[in-house]
């Protein structure tokens, strides 16, 4: 970015009077010197500069006519314009023009006229008065910079290299604030009172487009023991738009770095198109970086050592939309709400590095290509779209009624070995989910890779499409016994499931209804099923090892849909249903495949009467075990086809029979 061609110019002012010191070594001129330098270069800055005076008080003596153009050489009091142009001009231009007729900025000479502060659209802070000295109070010379530049259309507060105090410098509009990065620090005076900022806004006083940048803002909480989360080094508050904070170190402050936020708690006073862009942040006493109420927003590129905290709406507000993307941070909160009632909401969170991520709200999120060293916490959003994250952990923060209405988990990495945890990844009161291609593994002991929890009756689906979900010794997918009856469990395709030393899938616990689908996919360990009047369909699907699927301590009405499961472990029994009291029908098991051994039912003390249809039930290698074991009431039928030995018959509770 180019800067103003009177920027230059004044900065060649600044070092042709002595101070710029290049390379450390002081230039010592006498004030004779100084201005016969500036006589040569009088013009040089556009401004048609007529002559030089010695100091802003040889102005009222100046008898030069009307339209002449000077420059002070001296830095004035607070205000004043020390080294600024001033142009004479009649009181009646003056007050037709729109000059800040002040005793701070404006002189009257001795012939009546008024010498001006000549507009420019880069003012120094030193010459408005600034003494820049790390003790004086500047804040009146900043006030009287952003004043006159907003009065005279914006421009440029240029802060001078070193350190000056202030305390509430409230920003205009079209007003930037530019530095030297850490060169140039503004820092709040001591015992400064309770709530105050180093810059801010006012709710009465219009401050839209507006820029800090490239400077060093110190709270100076270390001197006030942070007296309380108020004292923010930026406060934009209140109905302003397009604002930028951009590139500056903010620090030491005993509230936010950054605050921006609603005035008077109205969505009248919201601010709007906000950008806080690539700055460094730590050391506060509250949030890094806190946008709370806001429309339309971006966090971009900070780099923090606390937290980022949006908090954009309440469940009534619409058209918060955001952008958080390639931060560092200990954590980022986002918490668009509303996001049950407007489709309007939207939040773009990619890219950034962070301990702690959490989501809460918000109509359409996708948080895609993060890394998060801890946890990843979710809840209550409309749509949530999660591709391509690093994670150790993703877990939900929602209670009963708080649902997630869609979810789509992709291409997630998910690496935990925490131990003492629910799971690496918990998914509760989710009414649809679809996950594909994560690869997600639990090594803490006794901890499941996924943990599903449906605490509403109301009907929802949790689809797996593919993906690796492995547990060192616990559970691979482990389905809560409180999850409701409506709750649809369906694994498809090209997906891998182990449990370790526990399940690959294991629903606990009793519970009414639901439905476990399992079609394709390779499963390490056993499959546990139990629940009442619910639906266990495993077709298609290649168990490793010892691996088989297992109905216990069902209760009522369960029933069962087995075909085309394929086992690679020695003779032994195979599909286990156990304490089981079956629905009367159907149940189907169809073709059982044992590369290397024996295909078996174990009934184990099963009850009911249930109708079961074995559909081509097929050995390749050995041979049918016939009759089931345990006990099985008398007027089940068992229907065998495929079987040299059994096709065609059917057992009735106590023999093989031939079918009529």
């Amino acid at each position: 970015m180019s800067l103003p061609a009177r920027f230059y110019a004044g900065f060649f002012v600044r070092i042709i009077y002595g101070t710029y010191t290049p390379q450390g070594r002081a230039m010592t001129v006498t004030t004779g010197e100084k201005l016969a330098r500036f006589a040569s270069n009088l013009n040089d800055d556009g401004d048609n500069i007529s002559h030089a005076v010695a100091n802003v008080a040889a102005l009222v003596a100046d008898t030069s006519p009307v339209g002449t153009v000077v420059r002070t050489l001296d830095y004035g009091d607070a205000g004043k314009g020390g080294g600024a142009p001033y142009r004479k001009v009649t009181a009646a231009t003056a007050a037709a023009e729109n000059y800040i007729v002040d005793e701070l900025l404006n002189h009257t000479a001795s012939d009546g006229n008024i010498w001006v502060h000549n507009y420019e659209d880069v003012i120094f802070a030193k010459q408005a008065g600034a003494k820049v000295d790390d003790a004086t109070d500047d804040s009146a010379s900043h006030q009287a910079i952003i004043d006159q530049l907003n009065a005279r259309g914006g421009g440029t507060w240029w802060q001078d290299i070193g350190t000056s105090r202030c305390l509430n410098v409230i920003m205009r509009s079209r007003v930037e604030c530019r530095g030297m990065r850490r060169a140039t620090v503004l820092k709040l005076i001591d015992d400064a009172p309770l709530d105050s900022k180093v810059i801010s806004t006012s709710a009465a006083i219009e401050a839209n487009g507006c820029a800090v940048r490239q400077v060093e803002v110190d709270g100076n909480a270390s001197q006030h023991g942070q007296l309380n989360n108020q004292m923010n080094a930026i406060t934009i508050q209140g109905n302003h738009f397009d604002w930028v904070v951009e590139e500056c170190y903010l620090h030491n402050t005993g509230g936010d770095g950054v605050f921006v936020a609603w005035a008077n708690d109205l969505v009248t006073q919201l601010p709007e198109n906000i950008r806080v862009i690539d700055n460094v942040v730590e050391a506060t006493g509250r949030q890094d970086i806190s946008i709370v109420h806001c429309k339309d927003y971006v966090v971009q590129g900070n780099i923090c050592s606390g937290v980022i905290d949006i908090e954009t709406g309440n469940d009534t507000e619409t058209n918060r939309d955001g952008v958080v993307n390639d931060n560092v941070a200990f954590a980022i909160n986002v918490a668009p709400f509303s996001g049950l009632l407007s489709d309007n909401n939207q939040l773009v969170v990619s890219g950034n590095a962070c301990q702690f991520l959490t989501c809460f709200g918000g109509n359409n999120v996708r948080l895609e290509g993060n890394t998060v060293k801890a946890s990843f916490r979710y809840a209550q959003t409309k749509r949530a779209y999660i591709i391509d994250n690093n994670f150790s952990r993703i877990e939900s923060i929602v209670s009963n009624g708080n649902f997630v209405e869609y979810m789509e988990l992709t291409n997630n990495n998910v690496l935990n070995s925490d131990t003492g945890i629910a799971a690496a990844v918990t998914l509760r009161n989710i009414k649809k989910l679809v996950a594909k291609g994560n690869e997600v593994a639990a090594l803490g002991a006794g901890v499941p890779a996924v943990l599903i929890e449906n605490l509403d009756s109301s009907t929802s689906e949790y689809l797996f499409k593919s993906g690796e979900y492995t547990s060192d010794s616990g559970d691979g997918i482990k389905i809560t016994a409180n999850t409701q009856v409506g709750c649809e469990v369906k694994l498809r395709g090209d997906i891998a499931v182990s449990g370790g030393s526990g399940a690959s899938i294991n629903k606990t616990g009793a519970s009414a209804g639901g439905t476990v689908s399992v079609v394709g996919g390779e499963y390490t360990g056993d499959m546990l099923i139990n629940f009442n009047d619910g639906l266990f369909e495993c077709r298609k699907a290649d168990f490793v090892g010892d691996s088989k699927p297992r109905l216990v301590n069902n209760n009522i009405n369960t029933r069962v849909n087995f075909d085309e499961l394929q086992f690679d472990y020695a003779p032994g029994f195979q599909i286990t249903l156990q304490n089981s009291a079956f629905a009367t029908g159907p149940n189907y098991i169809g073709r059982l495949v044992n590369v290397s051994g024996d295909i078996s039912l174990d009934w184990f003390g099963s009850t009911g009467t249930p109708t079961t249809e074995f559909r081509d039930a097929v050995v390749e290698q050995t041979s049918w075990i016939g009759t089931p074991i345990g006990t099985i009431e008398t007027g089940s039928h068992y229907y065998l086809r495929g079987d040299a030995t059994r096709f065609g018959q059917w057992y009735n509770g106590t023999t093989w029979v031939d079918r009529a």
